[in-house]
């Protein structure tokens, strides 16, 4: 049975210069991932327990789509509001 030992660098070219990563590397990549997905699952838990904790004091729902609407709003030019609040008042009237 054969055994492989990918923890040296192997200078094989790799689209450009860059060479293939070593086993150590490609461990600390994932580790950095894993521990991102992480954080991120826990922000959206204590995300979830805020709107659990408002829910009786505050329309989540409303708050929520306001929240999508103030975040598009944001990204708009001035005039493009302007047009974009004329699409939606027509939008609004025929949904």
């Amino acid at each position: 049975m054969n055994t492989w030992d990918f923890s040296l660098r192997i200078s094989i070219p790799i689209k450009g210069d860059r060479t293939l990563a070593t086993t150590e590397l490609i461990k600390e990549f994932v580790g950095k991932v894993l521990a991102l997905e992480t954080e991120k699952m826990l922000l959206r838990d204590q995300e979830k327990e805020l709107y659990t904790d408002y829910k009786e004091q505050l329309d989540v729902k409303a708050f929520k789509a306001a929240l999508r609407i103030a975040r598009i709003r944001a990204k708009l030019a001035s005039g493009e509001e302007a047009e974009t609040d004329q699409i939606l008042n027509v939008i609004s009237e025929r949904v």
